[in-house]
């Protein structure tokens, strides 16, 4: 009976090694998941009926707002939701914009794997930063930042636990 080489031998080993890996990769991907779940609410007044609304629903959310995806908990908040321009521009009449320069110094962390959620440093600081339009929310209770794309009229606001 013919021997095996030992390169034959090892293939399954290391793919048995690689699945490990990517697996305890996914691991905290998945419990981020379950621990803060993402919601999918069709209007602004569907999410503020929601159970838990008083915890992430923004004071600034247009009563006209759209396709309205959040995540939250541990001090972490993400809202993406869709409005007409009137809205938005009535909606940040009150915020300080972020001036170019100092977009790529906020703080930005993202709410894990969520196809609704495609804003990053990266996306801030690139080609498509000079399009967003980003703003500070100092309200007491929404703290965080707005960064409204004009062109498809999403705005995207997250707030971390401040330090």
């Amino acid at each position: 009976m013919p021997q095996q080489s030992p390169r034959r031998k090892n293939a399954p080993m290391a793919f048995g090694v690689l699945a490990i890996i990517v697996v305890i990769a996914l691991v905290p991907a998945y419990c981020r998941s379950r621990v803060e779940p993402d919601q999918r609410y069709p209007t602004a007044a569907a999410a503020r009926a929601s159970a838990d609304a008083g915890e992430w629903v923004p004071a600034f959310l247009p009563a006209t707002a759209t396709d309205i995806y959040e995540r939250h908990g541990e001090g972490r908040r993400f809202v993406r939701f869709t409005a007409d321009s009137a809205a938005l521009v009535a909606m940040t009449g009150g915020m300080r914009r972020v001036e170019s320069g100092q977009v790529g110094k906020i703080p930005l962390p993202t709410p894990g794997w969520s196809t609704w959620w495609p804003i990053s440093p990266r996306t801030l600081q690139g080609g498509q930063g000079k399009q967003i339009h980003v703003f500070q929310v100092e309200d007491p209770r929404d703290h965080g930042y707005l960064a409204i794309d004009p062109r498809s009229q999403r705005a995207f606001y997250w707030a971390v636990p401040r330090e």
